[in-house]
């Protein structure tokens, strides 16, 4: 995505006016020394604030509750809504009712807490600090298993606003102007269990791996489900006697597994070349993933004959559902396979505690591309005789270039000190696709933060507000 000469020299030309019209106009928004030192201070005050309320809290709906009385302490009008959201307003500075209004929204959940924390605080130090601004308010959205319950039950009303701006945490300063659509996958079928004349048993186990979203294209992740299952199959191709008894691994169909176990019956007449194999996937793993994955561990043992294994014939279903469904790059740009991703596949969680299920993600940047992807890993369970489900899907929010939104919120990072990339679209599961849904005319860019640079991002948002009131 290329910014044209011409659009440089707009966002250019935007902060040279903005700078002119707030230095010259008598409408001051600079941060001196003391306000920047107080600004800096809240920053890291609040999110050292939120952390026990996140953390502590019996539930979502309890951590509600203790924001509600936050922001009540702290001086700004609060309201509770529908399906555990809050609403945190502050109202417009003197002589601002008329400006435009500003909506920061925020992710509240209990997971990853500190990175939710960090967003809110980074909203909530802008807004206690803000000195110019219409009315400006932060609704947390309530979620729990990244499902978007909150986003999903807040009303429309709260989306009918001038400017839009979502909060998310992102490892460097990111500006998103689009996701990808999303589905999630389940692949199931009963199990049956037969008895083995086999008397040699591994156990398998892959564990320490970073546990991270499966959006991140930025390099290759290992994924240990998909390793065991590559090595099973490749022993059953080579004509090895081997028998599946268990098959566990990963927690969440849309972040990369940490971990995966599996124990394997072995006929004797097979076990040398089983184990050469074995031995070469473990090197080759630990080749590939060890300076990425220092906590890394793949280990093998010799354990005790399980009384029964699955039956051949669901072990043949389940390699053969694990060996047509695409984990990883899904598409790309170009027909060869070169260029960039268009869509990834995430093989999450595998179990056969009771009956097998796999569960997986696609991730697809629109939703054309999307059901192309529905089609054929429903093809691939059903040829597999598993049953397959949609559970979750989320629509694509359609890429722009951010037009006089992206512009005032650069203008504004060069004033707070912050280089404002360029936007992007995201494969991450995203809140502002939800909005869309519900409002597809919604002025709306997802700011991406983090601990690193928060003071600079707040003190963006300081500006944003500020020079929000320009307009009118």
């Amino acid at each position: 995505m290329r910014k044209s000469l011409i659009f440089i020299i707009a966002v250019v030309v935007t902060a040279a006016t903005l700078f002119f019209t707030f230095n010259f106009s008598g409408c001051t928004a600079s941060l001196d020394e003391a306000s920047a030192s107080q600004l800096k201070n809240d920053v890291y005050d609040i999110y050292e604030e939120l952390k026990p309320i996140y953390l502590d809290s019996k539930d979502i709906y309890e951590v509600r509750d203790h924001m509600y009385e936050w922001g009540k302490e702290h001086g700004f009008s609060v309201s509770k809504l529908a399906g555990g959201n809050l609403v945190i307003t502050k109202h417009p500075s003197r002589n601002k009712k008329d400006s435009p209004e500003t909506v920061f929204q925020c992710t509240m959940s209990q997971d990853n807490y500190k990175e939710h924390c960090q967003t809110a605080a980074i909203a909530l130090a802008a807004m206690k600090n803000a000195s110019i601004h219409g009315q400006v308010s932060l609704i947390l959205t309530a979620d729990i298993e990244g499902k978007h319950t909150g986003a999903k039950m807040l009303s429309r009303s709260y989306l009918n606003t001038d400017y839009f701006m979502n909060l998310e945490y992102s490892p460097e300063t990111a500006v998103y102007t689009g996701s990808a659509a999303t589905a999630e996958y389940s692949m199931s079928c009963p199990l049956t269990k037969s008895e083995t004349a086999a008397d040699k048993a591994y156990e398998i186990t892959i564990t320490g791996l970073s546990c991270v979203d499966s959006s991140d294209c930025s390099k290759k992740h290992p994924n240990p489900i998909v390793t065991i299952a590559d090595l099973l199959t490749n022993c059953k191709s080579g004509g090895l006697i081997i028998e599946l008894a268990e098959f566990n691994g990963g927690t969440s169909a849309c972040k990369f597994p940490s971990s995966a176990t599996a124990v394997i019956v072995v006929d004797q007449s097979s076990e040398t070349k089983f184990l050469k194999k074995l031995e070469k996937c473990q090197d080759d793993f630990t080749d590939d993933y060890y300076n990425d994955q220092p906590n890394m561990d793949f280990e093998f043992k010799e354990v005790q004959v399980p009384s029964k294994v699955i039956s051949e014939k669901y072990t043949s279903n389940i390699l053969s559902l694990m060996y047509t469904t695409v984990n990883g790059t899904y598409s790309t740009t170009e027909e060869d396979g070169e260029g960039d991703p268009t869509a990834l596949a995430n093989k999450g969680s595998i179990s056969t505690k009771e009956d097998f299920e796999l569960s997986m993600c696609a991730r697809a940047a629109d939703n054309g591309l999307l059901e192309e992807m529905d089609g054929s890993y429903r093809k691939s369970a059903e040829l597999s005789d598993m049953k397959f489900t949609i559970k979750d899907e989320t629509p694509c929010w359609p890429f722009s270039d951010g037009g006089d939104f992206y512009k005032l919120l650069s203008s504004a990072g060069s004033q707070g000190g912050l280089d404002m990339p360029e936007p992007s679209s995201t494969f991450k599961k995203s809140e502002c696709a939800v909005f869309y849904k519900k409002t597809n005319d919604i002025n709306m860019i997802s700011f991406g933060v983090n601990n690193g640079s928060s003071f600079e991002q707040s003190k963006t948002l300081v500006y944003f507000l500020s020079f929000v009131c320009l307009e009118k």
